[in-house]
């Protein structure tokens, strides 16, 4: 299901993207993304989560600092700019969480389906690398295997 933020909605979004940066370099916080740009990072994570809202007719609270609650409902979102991109689920992601792929960017995202995190704990999806000299464990599910909302 494709969605399209208004310019309002994007701004907004934006916004809580630029919030939880600052927050992240003020905090000091360790990324688990490898990619080179964190703010372009956490600008689309939030215009993920508003087009997951708006998708499914949910109140999206635009938090900031809160890695306990899920984004959007009991939903979390991981949102990826490219729409053959995988869902990554990280090792230490809650077993009961739903854990949703949102692909997409600048304003225009698609809603590709979710999975349990015990169920994305699959050996199958299960990629180890290394990062600071320490193993890194995060599962790669494939679009196919998402429930579609």
């Amino acid at each position: 299901m494709e969605v399209r933020l208004t310019p309002a909605e994007l701004t907004s979004a934006a916004m809580v993207g630029v919030w939880r940066r600052v927050a992240s370099l003020r905090d000091n916080r360790r990324d688990l993304s490898t990619a080179p740009d964190k703010w372009a990072i956490d600008i689309e994570g939030a215009a993920g989560e508003c087009a997951f809202a708006k998708a499914v007719k949910m109140y999206w609270p635009m938090s900031i600092g809160t890695f306990k609650t899920p984004d959007v409902g009991d939903f979390e979102v991981r949102t990826r700019s490219s729409h053959e991109s995988e869902l990554i689920v990280y090792q230490n992601d809650r077993d009961d969480a739903k854990i949703v792929l949102v692909t997409g960017k600048d304003g225009v995202y698609r809603v590709r389906g979710y999975i349990l995190g015990k169920d994305a704990k699959n050996v199958t999806y299960r990629r180890t690398e290394t990062r600071n000299d320490t193993p890194f464990i995060r599962y790669l599910v494939p679009i196919s295997k998402l429930i579609q909302l």
